[in-house]
């Protein structure tokens, strides 16, 4: 049986290492993901992938293992619940994102990278994203088990949306950029098409039509020809 004053320090190491993770590391992933892919950056696949293998799974298997342990047996609470979940899925998307890097690299070797993202890939995305919500849903109810004061509330929520309001402005920009990038292609393969167009407008009005020379030019060129 856990002492009450170890069993609370484990508590605060777990509800710390918590904190780290689904308020600093998650968010720092995210948003180089989006900043990558928006920016066109090479560089943020590897960067992700280290920081959700190294930044959030080791801390996030060491806070629930801690929880856990604290918590001596496992009881139906809506805090204890849905942070079951959490970590579990937080586990099976980081093999899904293991797995989607190899799968790329796989067909970037072999030179058949699909036009479109596969369904693995929208999988990893939008399953991060429910993720990463479901945890920040889920920290208010541990907080609630330790009585913790109203003003970290406030912080909490003021973090939060603080984040979500980033990135939220970040996906609009990078739609708006996107949006902007495919205007000026059309506009540019519109230019191209007038400029072939023309060309051979030009080439056509170039092209010397025997049959509507006049009857004395033709005569002369057929008396050359003698």
């Amino acid at each position: 049986m856990v002492e009450r004053a170890t069993r609370n320090e484990l508590l605060l190491i777990h509800g710390i290492l918590m904190a780290y993770v689904w308020l600093f590391a998650v968010p720092m992933a995210i948003g180089i993901a989006v900043y990558g892919k928006i920016f066109n950056k090479n560089w943020w696949g590897k960067l992700h992938m280290w920081i959700m293998s190294v930044g959030v799974i080791l801390p996030l298997t060491v806070a629930a293992t801690l929880g856990f342990v604290a918590s001596e047996t496992i009881k139906l609470r809506t805090h204890t619940v849905l942070g079951t979940i959490v970590v579990l899925l937080a586990w099976l998307q980081i093999i899904l994102g293991i797995t989607n890097h190899y799968i790329f690299k796989k067909r970037a070797r072999e030179n058949r990278l699909p036009s479109k993202k596969p369904w693995h890939n929208l999988l990893h995305i939008w399953g991060g994203r429910f993720i990463f919500i479901l945890a920040v849903i889920t920290v208010p109810f541990g907080m609630k088990l330790r009585h913790t004061p109203s003003g970290l509330y406030t912080a909490y929520a003021v973090w939060v949306s603080l984040m979500m309001a980033s990135f939220i402005g970040l996906i609009l920009y990078g739609l708006l950029n996107s949006s902007r990038i495919r205007l000026r292609q059309q506009q540019q393969q519109q230019q191209q098409q007038e400029q072939q167009q023309q060309q051979q407008h030009d080439d056509k009005d170039n092209v010397v039509d025997e049959s509507r020379l006049p009857a004395e030019f033709e005569n002369k060129k057929f008396d050359g020809r003698r």
